[in-house]
């Protein structure tokens, strides 16, 4: 599985993707999208430091071509940024097939009510304003992680019921 993308001397047309797979491991994987290349320099770092596997993307459609070979576990998609806004973004990954429930975060340094109805009308999950307390953003992604596992479980749930009741029928019909 696709793991971490390395950048060299900061040129985002120059990456590499390396293949990490550990027996046995299973890490949350989290896509984090921000056009600021420092920023995503330290959030690698704390992430991997908390338990996490980082991969990042400096542009929305970077992520987006990144999708066909990651399923990430949840997504940080910064709001500003100059090639596709994280708005736009948000809404090409709630329309691919690996991010269709996967919990968006989105980072903002805006906290006015208008771009908040705006990433969630887009399908933001949550949303964190800056600056980042990075202590606090691991809870939430934590919980957010949480959160998404209940709903898949329930998911399945349901499913098992539907098909047991299926069966039920079915067994009535030939009685």
């Amino acid at each position: 599985m696709i793991r971490k993308q390395i950048r060299h001397n900061g040129n985002h047309d120059n990456t590499q993707l390396v293949s990490e797979e550990t027996p046995g491991k299973s890490s949350p994987l989290v896509l984090w999208i921000d056009d600021d290349l420092s920023l995503l320099m330290l959030a690698d770092r704390a992430l991997n430091k908390s338990g996490f596997e980082c991969v990042t993307a400096l542009s929305g459609s970077e992520a987006i071509g990144l999708l066909d070979r990651i399923k990430p576990d949840i997504i940080l998609l910064d709001v500003e940024m100059a090639d596709m806004d994280g708005i736009e973004t948000c809404r090409h990954l709630r329309n691919h097939a690996n991010c269709l429930h996967t919990p968006i975060l989105m980072v903002t340094g805006h906290d006015d009510l208008g771009s908040i109805n705006q990433a969630y009308n887009a399908g933001a999950t949550d949303i964190l304003v800056k600056p980042i307390n990075w202590k606090l953003l691991v809870y939430r992604i934590q919980y957010l992680l949480q959160t998404s596992h209940a709903v898949d479980v329930l998911s399945i749930n349901k499913s098992r019921l539907r098909n047991a009741h299926k069966m039920i029928r079915d067994t009535k019909v030939l009685l």
